[in-house]
């Protein structure tokens, strides 16, 4: 490979390195910046491990509570409940609290 095309490939690379960290950094802060500002509306309502290295949570977004699966791997949207059908289904439990 030519001295001048694997300058190249490097710039590249370095570049793309450099954007994925750059949106990195700034959905972090956009993120931090603006949680105030929603009102609190995503929590973590009750996480449960499973093994091996999984976890079940329950993520309030909104009006609406979601049931992810999370692995190393994946995310997977197990099932989205409603505000009342969450509270029914655990008896009445604050939101926030974990299980």
């Amino acid at each position: 490979m030519p001295e001048g095309a694997l300058l190249r490939s490097l710039l590249i690379v370095g570049g793309f390195l450099l954007l994925l960290l750059l949106g990195a950094y700034w959905l972090r802060r956009w993120n931090l910046s603006t949680a105030g500002h929603r009102g609190g509306q995503l929590a973590i309502l009750a996480r449960l491990p499973l093994p091996p290295k999984a976890m079940l949570y329950a993520v309030r977004l909104g009006e609406r509570v979601l049931l992810l699966a999370v692995t190393e791997h994946a995310v997977t949207l197990l099932r989205e409940l409603s505000l009342e059908e969450w509270h029914s289904a655990v008896g009445g439990s604050q939101p926030g609290s974990t299980a």
